[in-house]
């Protein structure tokens, strides 16, 4: 491939193959695409599990992208691919909905703090095996799912301050884990050593979770609505999160009368914020097909059993 090799290998998240393992199949995935023996529905098909297989895989194809020629086919491919599928892209309402939200603009904001925290903050991971970096990996998901499950639990107990603020927790650690995944891809090259003081903003974290989250998600649009997304969207832009959070622990004055999170924070916003919260880790920290359907699973099951109906919440 000469130049064109030299060119992707430099462009990928990840970085150029290292392991003999990758140069295969980096070799086998360059020749398979040139001349159509790859197919990209396939290609990140992998056993379920295998975590290892689809990095090295997905490492493989983020380079690859850098190949100019590789990215037409590429492009070509997944047009095919939703061809076949018979999903036909309405551009004037995609076009529509994202201007009503805002999306050039936060998108753009959303990309400059991922790469100050990529490239100014060390790495969530510091294993020294793949196997180390999944083992961390795992257990910092783990550890945001059961904020949100306690918080699925505290709602159904009828105790909704507490429920919004574990909700909101949980919101606030999915954003602080949004380079996660860019970390596992880097296993072997992390991070080490952080070029500015990390984030303390909640209303930064908060943002990166429902930027990447909710501006784009048929799910959460399905589920909560169009109007309500572009609200929560609003209100991560203001400060307001941090505001409900405020009022889900503190005994506050109000119009001078003093009163307690109960009669601050009820039903309503303690469904709302579960809900967004479930949503939220699967579309952010999915990263694996088979834990993207697990994570989706468990948001479906959640909203049904508060109340959701079933077709609205498991329509494709």
């Amino acid at each position: 491939m000469g130049r064109h090799r030299e060119n992707a290998m430099c462009s990928g998240a990840a970085g150029s193959p290292k392991s003999n393992e990758e140069r295969d199949l980096w070799d086998e995935t360059v020749q398979g695409l040139l001349n159509g023996g790859v197919d990209l529905a396939e290609y990140l098909r992998v056993s379920e599990g295998d975590h290892k297989a689809y990095i090295l895989r997905f490492r493989a194809l983020h380079s690859l992208h850098g190949d100019p020629r590789i990215r037409e086919i590429m492009q070509r491919q997944s047009q095919k691919i939703r061809s076949d599928a018979g999903i036909v892209v309405d551009e004037r309402r995609v076009t529509s909905r994202l201007s009503a939200r805002d999306a050039h603009s936060r998108f753009k904001i959303f990309a400059e703090m991922q790469k100050a925290m990529l490239v100014g903050e060390p790495s969530l991971l510091t294993g020294s095996t793949f196997e180390e970096c999944l083992e961390q990996y795992q257990r910092l998901i783990g550890c945001v799912e059961k904020t949100w499950e306690t918080a699925c639990d505290l709602y159904r107990g009828n105790n909704y301050p507490l429920s919004t603020f574990l909700s909101l927790l949980a919101i606030e650690e999915t954003g602080k884990l949004t380079r996660l995944f860019q970390d596992l891809l880097r296993f072997d090259r992390p991070t080490l050593h952080p070029t500015m003081p990390p984030k303390k903003s909640h209303r930064g974290k908060h943002f990166l979770a429902a930027i990447a989250g909710a501006l784009v998600n048929a799910r959460l649009d399905r589920v909560l609505g169009q109007e309500a997304v572009r609200a929560l969207l609003q209100d991560a832009c203001d400060k307001e999160f941090e505001k409900l959070r405020q009022r889900c622990l503190y005994i506050d004055r109000v119009d001078d009368v003093w009163r307690i999170p109960t009669e601050a924070v009820g039903k309503t916003e303690a469904r709302l914020y579960s809900v967004l919260a479930g949503e939220l880790i699967a579309e952010v920290l999915g990263h694996f097909p088979w834990e993207f359907r697990r994570l989706v699973a468990a948001a479906a099951s959640y909203e049904i059993s508060i109340g959701y109906p079933e077709p609205q919440v498991r329509a494709v």
